[in-house]
């Protein structure tokens, strides 16, 4: 028997390619109902990584 799958992490460098991976990940929790935690570690927020988050998680509750 196979241990359910709970929790996934995804690490994300918010790359054009990472997005496409993001979108996977999504997919994998719902069919299996696991909760998805979305990483992304900077040293100081850019102006550009600011706006690329506002672009993916457009609710700011999302963004804390």
């Amino acid at each position: 028997m196979e241990p359910a799958i709970t929790d996934i992490l995804f690490a994300s460098d918010l790359s054009q390619n990472a997005k496409v991976a993001m979108e996977k990940a999504v997919q994998f929790s719902q069919m299996s109902g696991a909760k998805l935690h979305i990483l992304h570690v900077v040293e100081r927020i850019s102006s550009d990584a600011e706006i690329t988050m506002r672009l993916y998680f457009p609710d700011p509750v999302l963004r804390i």
